[in-house]
């Protein structure tokens, strides 16, 4: 790349970052926010810093959680899972859209309309964008090597493997593998233009190589688990990655994992082979886009395109909601049933019902199967409890251990069927509002023209909160009802952790619709390294009061009743912060 091409990108970057730090202290809650948490890493990076010793009650907890004869495997096999769920679910699904991993309406604004070379302006495009993109990986897995790997390794005589400048490679490595698969997701861009269907055979190539993997690793770390022998989870993960077949088919991540826990293992053969596997990656990417020149600023034109129609659905969000869903219900497979099609309810309904509509509409098939498992998920959980306790039953109380004597009393088996049905709900409710997230984000684009509407701002805030809470409510008293079938004699149970459930959902729906008012669109960089912070500390803040009084409602039902009125109160008190945000929202901000 010319000299004159390298700082119009590097400005580009750092115009990016820039306006990403002035959003992010332009208002009061959000840069509050901001400043606490950021605070609070400050903090505690110092205070590791400064220790000379480390707690003894920290070591003894990583101890007890690795619970590993190895655990220098078993850190590894975690660094391994990271790296693979970051390439699957983070790095390929931005090659698989070039014009938004790659290139920005801020490029096409002032690169695209010089005459550079195309190659190698994507050459500095990608590396650019790979340097922001890799600084998500880096940050968390430095932190893990040189904070939660310490501590853990602190107990055993370990000496490191290799000097502390080694580390850098990492940097190297990780800027390397993004730059390959974004040069790759310009390329596929440029393959799809000139008119080959290219980049639907590698998403499925690349779920393929994803399904392969963990189907590879978990069955490999079941059956060592299982074995006469059996090693502890941890050890048996460890022992699945380095089989022959799972080390060779999960290089490209285990290379980048290897690399990170250089410190301590040394320079591996993964770590060589890694790097000459993205190495070939990028210069095959590189001799794609070679080809393929005149395609490339087609690429921009298509991004050109995109946020035109972008500003468009700004001005006229109302409208694009309409062509989209217009879209959508043409090739839909399953049809809407006509009386929910005819009636049109009137005031905040109308919300609540529009909104449950493009939700079905949208994705009718993925709606039921997703009612369908969480409406088996916590019986199924209970049930396969209480063939575990008959399973322990028919052997020796005494070589099962202290789990089995538990289960053996009827009102301790019980008790744990209870706990477990609350704890698969309370996974559920989670994942079901960290869902939520993006559909708040999509339904504050039309909080222009809904602010005009004649109606309360309270009930505007709760309408799409209800909206994400109701099939999640019809699935816990539906698995409540099935509960009933099983275990009559626990109906009241059943249905109050249902109860609790759908409340605990509602306060936390509202807890995230909050931190979408803060931050409704995490396009910046530092907003999507902060959002996951945000999150964690709205879901601590709002459920932990009420998933406290609700697993204790597992052991005593009684309190229950507590559970559902402390969430309640949260809610409310969260409804009331969402509408005061709400009135003074602006997309634009």
């Amino acid at each position: 790349m010319s000299p004159s091409a390298a700082r119009v990108v590097l400005y580009i970057t750092a115009r990016s970052v820039y306006h990403g730090v002035r959003r992010a202290l332009a208002r009061p809650l959000r840069a509050l926010l901001t400043l606490a948490i950021l605070g609070y890493l400050a903090y505690e990076q110092v205070d590791e810093l400064q220790g000379a010793q480390e707690d003894a009650d920290t070591l003894q907890w990583l101890t007890n959680l690795l619970e590993t004869q190895q655990p220098l495997l078993a850190l590894t096999a975690i660094a391994v899972v990271v790296h693979w769920w970051h390439l699957v679910f983070r790095i390929a699904p931005a090659a698989m859209d070039a014009t938004r991993g790659v290139v920005r309406p801020s490029d096409v604004d002032f690169l695209f309309a010089t005459p550079l070379s195309p190659v190698r302006l994507f050459r500095g495009l990608a590396l650019a964008r790979a340097m922001t993109s890799a600084f998500s990986l880096l940050l968390p897995m430095a932190l893990y090597v040189l904070l939660l790997v310490e501590s853990a390794l602190a107990q055993t005589p370990h000496a490191r493997a290799a000097p502390a400048v080694a580390f850098l490679g990492y940097p190297a490595m990780c800027l390397l593998a993004f730059s390959a698969v974004l040069l790759w997701g310009a390329a596929l861009e440029a393959i799809e233009l000139s008119g080959r269907q290219t980049r639907r055979w590698v998403r499925w190539g690349v779920r393929a190589w994803a399904a392969a993997c963990f189907g590879l690793v978990v069955g490999r770390a079941v059956w060592l688990a299982l074995a006469p022998n059996a090693a502890a989870p941890l050890d048996a993960l460890g022992q699945a990655m380095n089989w022959l077949p799972a080390y060779a088919l999960l290089l490209p991540v285990r290379g980048l994992a290897d690399a990170a826990m250089v410190l301590h293992q040394g320079v591996t053969p993964a770590i060589g082979m890694g790097f000459l596997l993205w190495l070939g990656v990028l210069l095959g990417a590189n001799r794609v886009l070679a080809r393929r020149q005149p395609w490339l600023y087609e690429v921009g034109a298509s991004k050109a395109h995109e946020h035109a129609a972008e500003q468009a659905a700004a001005r006229d969000p109302y409208g694009a909601c309409l062509q989209q869903l217009a879209q959508q219900h043409e090739n839909q497979p399953c049809r809407t049933p006509r009386l929910w099609a005819r009636w049109t309810p009137r005031g905040a309904g109308a919300l609540l019902w529009r909104d449950l509509l493009i939700a079905w509409r949208a994705r009718p098939l993925a709606t039921l199967l997703s009612l369908l498992g969480m409406t088996l998920a916590p019986p199924v959980a209970a049930t396969l409890l209480y063939a575990t306790a008959q399973a322990a039953l028919a052997q020796n109380a005494r070589e099962s251990g202290d789990w089995a004597r538990l289960l053996s009393d009827e009102q301790g088996r019980l008790a744990a069927q209870r706990l477990i049905y609350a704890l698969t709900q309370g996974a559920l409710a989670i994942a079901v509002a960290l869902g939520a997230y993006r559909s708040f984000v999509y339904t504050l684009r039309r909080a222009l023209w809904q602010k005009s509407l004649p109606l309360r701002r309270r009930a505007m805030v709760v309408a799409p909160v209800a909206s994400r809470t109701l099939p999640f409510a019809l699935a816990q008293l539906t698995a409540a009802l099935l509960a009933c079938l099983w275990q009559p004699r626990e109906a009241l149970s059943w249905l109050g952790s249902s109860a609790a459930a759908i409340s605990w959902a509602f306060a936390l729906m509202s807890a995230l619709l909050t931190t979408a008012l803060v931050i409704p669109n995490p396009a910046e960089l530092l907003h999507r390294l902060l959002l996951g912070l945000f999150q964690g500390v709205a879901i601590i803040f709002s459920g932990a009061l009420g998933l406290l009084l609700w697993l204790m409602g597992a052991l005593f039902p009684g309190v229950l009743a507590l559970a559902c009125a402390a969430n309640l109160m949260t809610a409310l008190a969260l409804t009331a912060l969402n509408a005061r945000l709400y009135a003074n929202f602006c997309l634009r901000e």
